[in-house]
């Protein structure tokens, strides 16, 4: 069976996720297209995010970029007290690329 969404064996570092297709490919490709090509083809491709909002990705990252000033911050709200983080909480873990893939 071909697997589309997950990888046979769980991913649990940085290392191990840019040694794969997806993400070491996928990291390549963004580098050699740059930051504002990434933002158009994520825009098209309709990527949100996993809140309850939905929040569309792209337009998410294109704010970050048009802010001046070379150094970014990622703020995650994850309160245990809110049902959707309690639901997915324990997916995202201590492992950093897991936080800014979405969990």
């Amino acid at each position: 069976m071909d697997r589309f969404l997950l990888p046979e064996k769980p991913i649990t570092s940085l290392d191990q996720y840019l040694a794969t297709d997806v993400g070491g490919l996928g990291l390549q490709r963004a580098v050699d297209v740059g930051p504002r090509a990434t933002i158009d083809e994520v825009t098209r491709a309709g990527l949100r995010g996993r809140g309850g909002g939905g929040f569309p990705t792209g337009t998410k990252w294109a704010s970050v970029l048009s802010q001046p000033g070379a150094r970014r911050f990622v703020v995650c709200n994850a309160p245990r007290a809110s049902p959707e983080p309690s639901r997915t909480g324990p997916s995202c873990g201590p492992i950093p690329i897991s936080w800014w893939r979405g969990c």
